[in-house]
């Protein structure tokens, strides 16, 4: 691995505007209207808002979310949550713009961070 790690990547934790940028980068996500509300890895807590809309209700004038947003809701923060307890992951950035990540399981967390992170950094170039 002769590509050095682009500087932005070496904090493997992602902050309240890097998760955000995830979020508005998918268009599932921003259609949801998901938003960050805070984020403390000291006490392992991720807060997130879904706003109610006629589009995520179970019956027209109902105001009760359908069950596949709160799914989807629970799929989504869940992901970032693990992330938070087990680490890893790593925010694929394009200029100032994050546009996804990278994670990796299966070794220590040291490693799996060195994995991803050199992951991103070989496509790095083409990220321009």
């Amino acid at each position: 691995m002769s590509e050095a790690v682009p500087e932005k990547l070496t904090d493997s934790k992602l902050s309240v505007e890097q998760i955000q940028a995830i979020f508005d980068a998918s268009p599932f996500i921003s259609f949801l209207g998901l938003r960050v509300v805070s984020l403390d890895y000291a006490t392992g807590s991720l807060s997130v808002t879904m706003p109610m809309r006629a589009e995520l209700e179970r019956r027209a004038g109902t105001r009760q979310f359908h069950g596949g947003p709160i799914a989807a809701f629970i799929d989504i923060v869940g992901d970032f949550a693990v992330g938070m307890a087990l680490g890893g992951g790593v925010p694929i950035q394009v200029g100032n713009d994050t546009i996804g990540g990278v994670g990796s399981s299966g070794s220590s967390q040291t490693q799996d961070d060195a994995c991803a992170k050199a992951g991103v950094a070989k496509v790095a170039d083409h990220l321009k």
